[in-house]
């Protein structure tokens, strides 16, 4: 990776401050900070493809500027960037500061090759609170760990800008970042999404342990339906902790490593993305289970969340053994009858 223009301004805008730092005084400070950012970016899984709308000459006239010679344009070129940003954040935090409030950070434009390939990359990173060691005040700045930020980042081939992505570490898109300052267009909706991405998980990655196990088959399957219907964001990341990273297989000597990479490598697939929110009306499957209670009686649960279950089936032991209370009139009714016959 080689780091060929970096540029770097700091944006308050409860203040409407707009700073510029030069950056080459303090390259050997900074450089750490920005190659960990470009990794992140390149190597992280929750981004989401956009397109840039033909009359949207902001950014290509921005990167004809950064890749020319001439060193006045360049900083010309990233200030009147930097300004844009600082107005669409002060009327984002205008139509919903009571929501929200967006903090201090440090907007780096830059041009990278990476891969013999040339990627050009805005992103903001927000500052935070730390402790000064030596004058033990507190002070704000640059995280060197658990960076929050936005980001955007394309090729450019021949000046062109192609195969553009926003990313976001959290899984959360700002509107006033993509839509407001970039101006770009999100290739997906988030409709589209909640069901693609369910349905690749489900068909392409899940399905096949069927035939070794069924019972991990259904138990990975509600997981990942559940996962959808219980929060309001989707990034692969956060999806693989909560359902495949502490996973232990009910069947002994199944291996899910080769599962569990197919959904890592789900960030290199160009139909969905793995960054949006979650649409619950395009939740297109159910959480079904059959739960054995006699060899001659089951108990067939269809689309209950765990908790939903715990409100209504009650677990009991008494001197004659184990028993489960549900809750339940039709049920309740329908055994009183067959009681009294």
């Amino acid at each position: 990776m080689e780091i060929q223009k970096a540029f770097l301004h700091h944006i308050e805008q409860s203040l409407n401050e707009l700073l510029s730092v030069d950056i080459d005084s303090h390259y050997k400070d900074i450089e750490p900070i920005v190659k960990s950012i470009i990794d992140e970016i390149f190597e992280g899984k929750n981004k989401r493809a956009c397109a840039i709308p033909l009359d949207n000459n902001t950014l290509g006239e921005l990167v004809k500027a950064i890749s020319s010679s001439d060193i006045e344009a360049q900083k010309t070129a990233v200030l009147i960037s930097s300004q844009r940003l600082l107005r669409k954040e002060r009327d984002a935090q205008e139509q919903y500061g009571a929501i929200t409030q967006i903090p201090k950070g440090s907007l780096f434009h830059i041009l990278v090759e990476h891969n013999q390939k040339i990627y050009f990359i805005i992103t903001k990173t927000d500052h935070d609170k730390f402790l000064d060691e030596s004058e033990l005040e507190t002070r704000r700045g640059i995280p060197l760990n658990k960076k929050t930020y936005k980001s955007f980042y394309c090729e450019v081939i021949d000046g062109q800008l192609v195969d553009a992505y926003i990313y976001d570490p959290s899984g959360r898109s700002a509107r006033y970042w993509w839509e407001g300052y970039l101006d770009v267009v999100l290739c997906n909706s988030d409709a589209q999404n909640t069901e693609k991405v369910l349905n690749h998980l489900l068909e392409k990655i899940i399905y096949p342990i069927r035939a070794k196990s069924p019972d991990d088959y259904k138990t990975l399957r509600d997981s990942t339906i559940t996962f959808f219907r219980s929060h309001q964001e989707f990034s692969l990341s956060e999806y693989l902790v909560h359902v495949w990273e502490h996973y232990v297989p009910i069947s002994e000597g199944l291996s899910l490593d080769k599962y569990k990479d197919k959904v890592n490598r789900m960030s290199d697939n160009k139909k969905f993305d793995t960054s949006f929110t979650i649409i619950a009306s395009s939740i297109n499957r159910r959480v079904k289970r059959n739960v054995q209670l006699t060899p001659k009686m089951k108990l067939h649960i269809d689309d209950m969340t765990f908790q939903e279950e715990k409100d209504i089936v009650v677990p009991f032991t008494d001197d004659k053994g184990k028993w489960i209370k549900i809750k339940t009139d039709s049920g309740y009714e329908y055994f009183r009858r067959n009681e009294s016959d």
